[in-house]
């Protein structure tokens, strides 16, 4: 299979690739809202959104200030282990987890719904 036709298929990830290439990102810890927030303050992030079922969507840097206000500061799950949907808008969350490729911050946010 190519990977710019690759979805999703189960969460957590365990790696991460773009349409192109398999990348060789390191997998940090758990990121709760305000390790995001510190994140943003020191440096722009990628932003890469995982949903089973869907090609990862990724989110480039020069956008990734307007993505945090608009889509994901409401949804972010301050805990993997306790999320409880009824309680962030339209019912869905994300978990963030923070990811280094070749000293790039990325940060993925696996959907749950």
């Amino acid at each position: 299979m190519l990977l710019s036709e690759q979805i999703v298929i189960e969460l957590p990830l365990t790696t991460l690739w773009t349409d192109e290439k398999e990348l060789q990102a390191k997998k940090g810890g758990f990121l709760n809202k305000q390790a995001i927030k510190d994140l943003l303050k020191q440096t722009p992030i990628i932003f890469v959104i995982a949903d089973v079922g869907s090609k990862l969507k990724w989110i480039s840097s020069d956008k990734c200030y307007q993505f945090w206000k608009e889509e994901i500061q409401e949804h972010i799950a301050d805990s993997p282990d306790q999320i409880y949907l009824d309680s962030f808008p339209n019912n869905y969350a994300y978990i963030a987890s923070e990811w280094t490729d070749e000293d790039k911050p990325i940060i993925l946010l696996e959907m749950i719904h």
